[in-house]
């Protein structure tokens, strides 16, 4: 009885290969959109604390009043 060696996957093992990457990947990417989307509104939030922050020092050294403003269909914070 002669063994011989195979060389290589069939056809059928990468198709199965290939499948389940893909439902991987589907279970994956959505998450990490989400992800990315919570890291974006914390920095956004950081940023406009920091605005704040500083607009609010500015008063005090100033001694004047300060407004700040967001406009959401522009995404700009303005200052007043």
């Amino acid at each position: 009885m002669c063994l011989t060696h195979r060389r290589g996957f069939t056809y059928v093992e990468l198709v199965v290969v290939v499948a389940i990457i893909a439902v991987v990947s589907a279970l994956i990417v959505p998450r990490m959109a989400s992800i990315r989307q919570g890291q974006d509104e914390r920095a956004f939030r950081a940023g406009l604390r920091d605005l704040a922050s500083q607009a609010r020092s500015r008063a005090i050294e100033t001694g004047d009043i300060v407004t700040l403003a967001y406009d959401k269909s522009t995404s700009k914070v303005h200052v007043s």
